[in-house]
């Protein structure tokens, strides 16, 4: 039988442990933060676009369609810009903005397209961009069901399709984001009668997608508040994360904590084997009482985001001085309890973005 209080008492002591140490509030990981927006920039044309794939599309019912897959195989673009891996056997069409790779029975593809901007714009302006095609692509059909920030600071635009007479409804999600002056769409789609069928196999493909970190202009200089990172492997819980080197390192399990100089932002990550499995909601609701408990009256939760690899996101505040913005992933893998906490000073946010885009980006947990 799972108990709710056990876990509560992990999490309580992690969060605790670190209301106590004066660290200053941490805020949203800024690799979420939403940026001010820019106008929308005159892209190079956008092919017309083939139905979108869903990362993870939400189950409908269990079905007992089998996965027509082999096993996956690597594919790269030949200018080296991105790559992915794909089921053995599905068909491959390349073009001047991207690829195609398309199931042989037509029930569900993986699209890649880039195209160049005029400039630097907001993720989530690219991500307007998108859903304004699908709209024009799909016309009375086509259904937007939300945009969702990840963790790497893409941002995923979730979509349906309706069905009619003469196709079936689908289902699909794209993944947009920029690099340099290069924007970036991963979309995937599949025929929602079998979605579920999907799900793991499109997981593989997203956790495989890699963009090269090429840009078409040199970037303006910033100053940062570290040069360089390193790598942190923990013993326990089979997690590694990147850090800035100057931070200072506190490893007392179950918590590992990375502070900045002056504790303008601190990344905190707790691992507990808790020896049950829970259900995803109630780990996070544990998680945010404890979050709660461990800041007391200052503590503000804003809004709770599911993620496309299966955590959720805590996003909150705490009023105090100085105010602090700060983020939770929540997730477990077996019976262990894993929770990345990012916190850093509502008027540092800005200067430690990048650093904290890196970190976001660099956290792994085993499967």
């Amino acid at each position: 039988m799972r108990t709710r209080t056990f876990s509560l008492i992990i999490v309580l002591g992690l969060v605790l442990g670190l209301a106590g140490c004066g660290v200053p509030g941490i805020s949203q990981p800024t690799a979420t933060t939403a940026p001010t927006s820019t106008p929308r920039p005159t892209s190079t044309p956008r092919p017309t676009s083939t139905p979108a794939p869903t990362a993870t599309p939400a189950p409908t019912a269990t079905q007992e369609a089998s996965l027509p897959t082999g096993d996956l195989v690597e594919y790269v673009y030949p200018d080296g810009r991105f790559s992915l891996s794909y089921p053995e056997g599905w068909d491959v069409s390349e073009n001047p903005a991207g690829v195609i790779i398309e199931e042989p029975n037509q029930e569900a593809f993986v699209r890649v397209l880039f195209y160049e901007l005029t400039g630097s714009i907001s993720n989530e302006d690219l991500a307007d961009i998108a859903n304004t095609q699908l709209k024009e692509d799909y016309g009375d059909d086509y259904i937007e069901e939300g945009f969702v920030p990840q963790r790497d600071g893409s941002i995923r635009l979730d979509y349906s399709i309706a069905e009619r007479q003469d196709a079936p409804g689908r289902t699909g999600q794209i993944f947009v984001e920029q690099h340099g002056t290069t924007a970036y769409e991963l979309q995937l789609e599949v025929n929602a009668d079998v979605a579920t069928t999907y799900q793991d196999l499109f997981e593989e493909i997203i956790d495989s997608y890699r963009v090269s970190e090429v840009t078409t202009s040199d970037p303006e200089p910033t100053e940062e508040p570290v040069s360089g990172f390193e790598t942190y492997v923990a013993t326990e819980g089979g997690y590694s994360i990147d850090y800035p080197a100057d931070w200072s390192v506190n490893d007392t399990p179950p918590n590992v904590q990375f502070l900045a100089p002056g504790n303008e932002a601190l990344i905190q990550i707790t691992y507990s084997d808790i020896g049950a499995t829970l259900e995803h909601d109630q780990l996070v609701d544990i998680a945010s009482e404890g979050l709660k408990s461990g800041f007391g009256d200052a503590y503000v939760e804003e809004e709770r985001v599911p993620q496309a690899d299966g955590s959720t996101r805590i996003d909150f505040r705490l009023e105090q001085d100085p105010e602090l913005t700060g983020s939770a992933w929540v997730e477990q893998r077996g019976t262990g309890l894993y929770m990345l906490m990012i916190l850093v000073q509502v008027d540092k946010v800005e200067e430690y973005q990048s650093i904290l885009e890196h970190v976001l980006g660099s956290y792994s947990v085993p499967e």
